[in-house]
């Protein structure tokens, strides 16, 4: 999302939906990028179930480290 000149938001993708997807050798990642003590929403977690349940790999990273240890 980003905020407008006017102070509205535009918004991206689905409710729930990861911040990041990558492609890496024919497997798809969701990321979700959160601060250090951050949470996910309801939505999140019923997105994160949904993508699994579908092969995708989902992701939490809270750090470069961690999705360099991917």
């Amino acid at each position: 999302a980003f905020k407008t000149p006017t102070g509205g938001f535009v918004r991206f993708g689905a409710v729930g939906s990861p911040d990041i997807f990558a492609l890496k050798k024919g497997k798809v990642y969701g990321i979700e990028v959160k601060a250090p003590k951050g949470k996910q929403s309801d939505f999140q977690k019923q997105w994160q179930n949904e993508f699994e349940n579908a092969g995708g790999i989902y992701l939490i990273v809270r750090s470069l480290e961690d999705i360099k240890n991917v």
